[in-house]
């Protein structure tokens, strides 16, 4: 589902770099390319993108780290494809239903799986440290530590099952498995904060591109 859910945010961001580029590529003025492209740096899975104009050639490019990969000297095929731990995003440009160009988009995928890793990795060994510590107190201290232990592994495992992080388990008490319940709500807020922050981030790059795409339009009607 990641990987999926990607895939089509960078299509949708090719496709919309793309569109906003259309006049660049059939003026064939590399400054307004390069510009539109500078707006990937806000993306920073952005590894490289190019606008490749008439013959093929590579009109403006970027490239995120200097000394870092960069994009081909050709349009690849057109389409998406995942290379290594890199997403490979190729669009056409038109301009009045006619293609006039390319657009090259290279993301990368490691820091969407290391997120998504963290999160599985803390998932699991709550689930394991709840489920064995719910197992040794059951012989002393039986419904009174077990049942708030069986709730939060019960929490853990819808969790893990609807990828919802704005779940929350309930709060028996202040001991040692309140701790623990607190602890694992904490880092469930924490999760669901930075989903927000990247979901604010990337309406922030669209309005931008919006704007982009406004100015684009009104200097076309100039022309």
């Amino acid at each position: 589902r990641l990987r999926d859910a990607k895939r089509r945010g960078a299509s949708i961001l090719a496709e919309v770099v793309g569109a906003q580029s259309s006049a660049a590529v059939v003026f064939d003025d590399a400054k307004n390319s390069e510009e539109i492209l500078r707006l990937l740096s806000r993306e920073r899975q952005i590894v490289c993108a190019a606008v490749y104009g008439a013959g093929d050639r590579v009109l403006g490019r970027y490239v995120r780290d200097a000394g870092g990969i960069r994009p081909p000297d050709s349009p690849p095929a057109e389409g998406t494809r995942y290379l290594d731990s890199h997403l490979l995003v190729v669009v056409p440009i038109h301009q009045q239903d006619r293609q006039v160009g390319s657009l090259f988009l290279r993301s990368d995928m490691q820091a969407a799986r290391d997120h998504l890793t963290r999160g599985a990795l803390a998932v699991m060994f709550v689930l394991a440290g709840a489920s064995v510590t719910a197992l040794l107190l059951s012989l002393k201290l039986g419904g009174a530590v077990t049942d708030p232990l069986a709730h939060l592994a019960r929490t853990v495992q819808e969790v893990a099952a609807r990828k919802d992080y704005a779940l929350q388990a309930t709060l028996h008490g202040r001991d040692e498995v309140g701790q623990l319940i607190e602890g694992f709500n904490d880092m469930l807020s924490r999760i669901r904060e930075r989903d927000e922050q990247l979901r604010r981030t990337n309406e922030e790059l669209q309005a931008r591109i919006e704007e982009v795409v406004e100015t684009q339009k009104r200097l076309e009607d100039n022309y």
